[in-house]
């Protein structure tokens, strides 16, 4: 009669295809959080590019002059449209962007509380009030900043390398 032998254990090439399998894994799960991310700023970048068109179209069609406010609060950014030039955020405009995402304009990071009114004119569809730029980003090197041309009206998004 011969002896069956018990398995113990792991041996070592299989412990090896384990923690393989489980390093490409997680390297797919950063790379896929990463995109995802980037989709996110690249998203609120847009999001506010479109804003400011719907400001434009706002103004043009309407007898009333317009402001766009951006502001954050509780770490969270909104957007709003109002006839006053002063606006006091109350968390009331439409939510954009995703939790971990910054917003800078003009070299100056926008903190809670802080707003950043624009307005354009009626009769030219320049800028009246606002930044030149506002940037988009995160701390995984996404970066997207929306140029705002102020004599012109112009406005376009351009990824940061």
């Amino acid at each position: 009669m011969e002896k069956q032998r018990e398995k113990d254990g792991f041996s070592l090439i299989e412990m090896i295809i384990i923690i393989a399998i489980l390093g490409l894994i997680t390297g797919g799960i950063a790379v896929t959080y990463n995109l995802v991310r980037s989709a996110d700023v690249k998203g609120m970048a847009y999001d506010i590019d479109s804003s400011l068109t719907n400001l434009k179209s706002k103004n043009m069609g309407s007898n009333k002059q317009l402001f766009m406010h951006l502001y954050r609060q509780s770490g969270k950014y909104f957007l709003d449209y109002t006839e006053d030039e002063s606006y006091t955020p109350a968390g009331e405009g439409e939510e954009i962007g995703e939790a971990g995402i910054l917003l800078q304009y003009d070299g100056k990071l926008l903190t809670d509380n802080e707003v950043i009114t624009i307005g354009i004119q009626k009769k030219d569809g320049a800028f009246s009030s606002g930044p030149e730029e506002i940037e988009v980003y995160d701390d995984n090197y996404n970066d997207y900043v929306v140029y705002l041309i102020k004599d012109t009206g112009k406005h376009y998004v351009e990824e940061m390398q």
